[in-house]
């Protein structure tokens, strides 16, 4: 990888060779994610797990993919579409030598590429997602306690009315990986104004839409492995929109979204999981 006369805010990007050389002369451990969201949600985490108070901690400094150099060349050379998750995949490589100091973070989404990548530093979300973790009856509850006034249904209700549907998103994404993002909203079916279901092949274009039929819908343990990440927060909002927007505060998807991260902090069986536990570890080794 070269390096190139980018910059981020101002400031010259890292490239490889620079991060080879901090690694190197520094005691400290590193964390590598797609985006500020990312990071900002990490590092609040690393503030509250137990490995910080043992005598071995050092905080990791959390580094956005965005700030370092990872030429589009790279990219098209390996074979993969050109973005931030794909820029971790392949910088994962050139920094496998370094598992004990070093570790990169990338979003599971529809499992594009993970049978390609396999470096000791690379480690992926349990789920497509941050925001799929919070799929989970004791998160949305969270969520509807401390942002939503308890306005939403409970839980479990949410689970059970809105898992197929999102299901549905996933499956359409998983078949066609270039697809652009499903028009969540035209998909909800009401009737006098309540949740009636969803029609997945309204959300996507017409030659998507009569394939819908031949799909099968992939085996799964736990429904938040087919919850893609933004999908959670467009559904939410088209289904219950009038009472999120007008009654909550919550503006758009974006301002739900934070809302489901900080409600998966806040409850934080998400620390349990194995990318959570493994990268705690690791900062406490």
């Amino acid at each position: 990888m070269k390096l190139t006369d980018d910059t981020v805010e101002g400031k010259p990007r890292l490239n490889v060779d620079d991060i080879r050389r901090e690694v190197s002369l520094t005691r400290s451990k590193y964390l590598i994610v797609e985006g500020n969201v990312d990071r900002r949600f990490f590092t609040e985490w690393v503030r509250t797990i137990g490995v910080r108070w043992m005598p071995s901690y050092s905080e990791p400094h959390i580094i956005c993919i965005g700030d370092i150099d990872v030429p589009d060349g790279v990219l098209i050379q390996e074979g993969v579409t050109l973005g931030n998750r794909s820029r971790i995949l392949c910088l994962s490589n050139e920094l496998n030598d370094f598992a004990n100091k070093l570790r990169c973070v990338v979003d599971v989404d529809c499992g594009e590429h993970r049978d390609d990548f396999s470096s000791p530093v690379l480690m992926w979300t349990d789920f497509p997602a941050l925001e799929s973790y919070a799929f989970n009856p004791q998160v949305l509850d969270t969520l509807n306690r401390n942002m939503l006034s308890e306005r939403l249904p409970e839980g479990e209700i949410l689970i059970s009315l809105l898992r197929e549907a999102l299901r549905d998103l996933y499956v359409v994404r998983h078949q066609n990986p270039s697809l652009a993002r499903p028009l969540v909203s035209k998909g909800v079916i009401k009737r006098g104004g309540d949740y009636a279901g969803f029609d997945v092949r309204k959300t996507v274009p017409p030659n998507v839409a009569v394939k819908v039929g031949e799909y099968e819908s992939p085996e799964y343990s736990d429904v938040r492995e087919v919850v893609y990440g933004h999908d959670l927060a467009a559904l939410l909002m088209a289904v219950f929109g009038n009472l999120i927007k007008n009654q909550c505060g919550l503006r758009d998807e974006e301002a739900l979204e934070n809302g489901l991260r900080m409600a998966i902090l806040v409850e934080g069986s998400f620390a349990r999981m194995p990318l959570f536990s493994g990268l705690a570890d690791w900062m406490g080794g």
